[in-house]
């Protein structure tokens, strides 16, 4: 929700533009007035509109509100509110980062945008399990170009889909995490985690550190082993 405040309108009711923006925090937020006390524990209470009176823009514009020249207006004389669209916004599950792809599922009725008709719609490749074990390389090739379903005997069993073929790769910032990611959970090492990323492996550690991830994985105990094996190196040198 956007709510736009009209500079020349506010002025001319005596209001300046952190009036406005209190009125708006005091009628959608509410304002802690007091506190009740209840044992050791204390509790805010909070005061603000009923939810019917603020649940919409229209209603919101219609709150009644009083000036400091004795006036009272609606908040719409002076706001414009609005419903938009947010940022793209990053999510996560299980404090692992996660994307939603929505799919429109209607292929009973067989609507234009259901998921059978996008896969009645692109090419596939079939391979089967024992052929994927015994040649992947094959079924990769495959998937650079096509959908490649994976077959265990007459059941779909996985779905393969190249990454190059979907331009993925060439979005904004995926290297970067996709790289991140597997180095964080050890699947490759610091310098091949940074070719993947496109990035000098000092900056891919800077990057890296920034988010919290350490650079050098190991136990209190080889960390001690390694300290003692520099102190008698430093000692004999």
């Amino acid at each position: 929700m956007d709510v736009k405040i009209d500079r020349v309108d506010a002025g001319r009711y005596g209001l300046n533009i952190a009036d406005v923006q209190a009125l708006i925090a005091g009628a959608v937020g509410g304002e802690n007035v007091t506190e009740t006390i209840e044992g050791l524990a204390r509790y805010p209470v909070n005061l603000r509109y009923r939810r019917e009176w603020r649940d919409t823009p229209q209603r919101l514009n219609e709150l009644p509100i009083l000036t400091p020249l004795g006036q009272q207006i609606t908040l719409g004389s002076v706001i414009k509110v609005e419903i938009s669209d947010g940022p793209p916004m990053l999510k996560s599950e299980n404090a692992r980062p996660s994307g939603w792809v929505y799919v429109d599922w209607q292929i009973e009725r067989g609507g234009p945008n259901s998921l059978g008709s996008f896969l009645w719609s692109i090419p596939m490749e079939i391979v089967n399990v024992s052929g994927l074990k015994n040649n992947p390389t094959e079924a990769l090739r495959k998937s650079q170009g096509d959908l490649v379903v994976v077959m265990n005997r007459d059941r779909p069993d996985a779905l393969m889909l190249g990454l190059a073929a979907t331009g993925a790769m060439d979005l904004a910032g995926v290297r970067a995490a996709l790289a991140t990611a597997l180095f964080r959970d050890g699947h490759l090492a610091l310098v091949r985690a940074a070719r993947v990323a496109q990035m000098p492996t000092g900056s891919f550690m800077a990057h890296v550190s920034r988010l919290g991830i350490p650079v050098v994985q190991m136990t209190a105990a080889e960390a001690t082993h390694d300290m003692d094996t520099l102190d008698q190196w430093l000692a004999s040198s």
